[in-house]
């Protein structure tokens, strides 16, 4: 009755890693596919990424990564964040500083870039954007969830999340 699900996937396997993304313990060309999710905000250089990125992808191979929307972080720095003093303009640059929550005693560091940036960036590293989602939260919110009235009402009209499917083109 051929391969189980399981016997298939054993006969694909492939390699899997953890690594940091600004100097991968890889050899060059030996990736299919590199995933960042939820952490490209945090890399104060995204070209460095992508160059790093772009040496491990064999030809063709894929990078996927999302991160924070640029609007939304620019919207939330004035009608949810005001307290983080993060600008406001779509044009800012740059680092963010901000906490989950007021009492922690922990600041968290994000990049910020314009969608723009991120898709340049991409091109010059010869990663070539294949597909890209602007992501809302889902709807009707969770019963669990901590957003206020305002917050919820803010993010159910701006996207929350860039999601970036890029190629590795050779030549």
């Amino acid at each position: 009755m051929g391969n189980t699900n399981k016997e298939s996937w054993n006969k694909h396997a492939s390699r899997f890693y953890q690594e940091d993304y600004l100097s991968l313990d890889a050899e060059s060309e030996s990736f299919d596919l590199v995933i960042c999710m939820s952490a490209i905000g945090y890399a104060d250089d995204f070209d460095k990424v992508c160059a790093e990125v772009n040496r491990v992808l064999k030809p063709n191979g894929r990078f996927v990564f999302n991160t924070t929307h640029p609007v939304i972080a620019c919207v939330g720095a004035t009608e949810l964040w005001p307290e983080d003093n993060a600008d406001p303009n779509y044009s800012y640059v740059g680092p963010m500083q901000w906490k989950w929550h007021e009492e922690d005693d922990f600041v968290f560091t994000t990049y910020r870039m314009k969608v723009n940036d991120y898709v340049n960036t991409l091109v010059k590293n010869q990663l070539y954007v294949k597909r890209m989602e602007e992501l809302f939260p889902i709807s009707p919110l969770p019963d669990d969830c901590d957003f206020d009235e305002n917050e919820i009402a803010v993010r159910t009209r701006f996207p929350s999340i860039l999601v970036i499917e890029a190629i590795k083109i050779s030549g």
